[in-house]
């Protein structure tokens, strides 16, 4: 017997439907990370129009990752595609789980959230290092700058400070991002089927 946190599996959309979510979630994705800024919430909270549009499908997931970092970096200095390598791994670790029809249960909900955060903190660590050890004009994000700034000060590496900040902060973030998207999709799921019976 299969636990399912979901009626049904996520079925990938057709590509018209996911061009639309896609672009939709890809403007939604930067609304958000321009409100972040503004209230100095401490969290990245970039992702989670990425994860709502990943369960309608790849195409989906991918173009909303591409156009929320082809906003940020047209009207953020301090953005750079290579964060996209984040983003990208987000839809590929939830499209592993809700491929081919296959059920969604409380236990793949939390393996995505495990690997995304292990694999969004590596990957983090070694491309702000990158950046930082290569003097590109990057500044870390207001979420993480305090911590950065204090253990730095105190003799701590900067590959090491990329990824102790990161761990804690992904970790939230992440937890939150993944239940905001959720609740957006049964949201969405419930409008769909209300929507449906007045038809009928």
């Amino acid at each position: 017997k299969v636990n399912r946190l979901f009626p049904r599996a996520f079925p990938a959309s057709s590509i018209k439907v996911q061009l639309v979510l896609g672009t939709l979630c890809g403007v939604l994705n930067y609304l958000l990370i321009v409100i972040r800024e503004f209230f100095k919430i401490p969290l990245f909270l970039d992702t989670v129009f990425t994860m709502l549009a990943s369960f309608y499908g790849p195409a989906a997931g991918c173009i909303a990752a591409f156009l929320s970092h082809l906003f940020a970096l047209l009207f953020d200095t301090n953005s750079n595609l290579l964060w996209m390598i984040c983003s990208l791994t987000i839809v590929l670790v939830i499209r592993l789980f809700s491929r081919n029809g296959k059920p969604v249960s409380w236990t793949g909900i939390v393996w995505i959230l495990i690997l995304t955060v292990v694999l969004i903190t590596v990957e983090g660590t070694i491309i702000a290092s990158l950046l930082y050890f290569t003097g590109a004009d990057y500044l870390e994000p207001s979420s993480l700058s305090t911590s950065v700034f204090v253990l730095l000060t105190s003799g701590v590496s900067y590959f090491a400070v990329a990824f102790l900040v990161r761990l804690p902060v992904n970790l939230i973030d992440k937890t939150v991002s993944l239940i905001l998207a959720l609740l957006v999709y049964f949201l969405a799921a419930k409008i769909r089927r209300l929507y449906s019976k007045r038809k009928e």
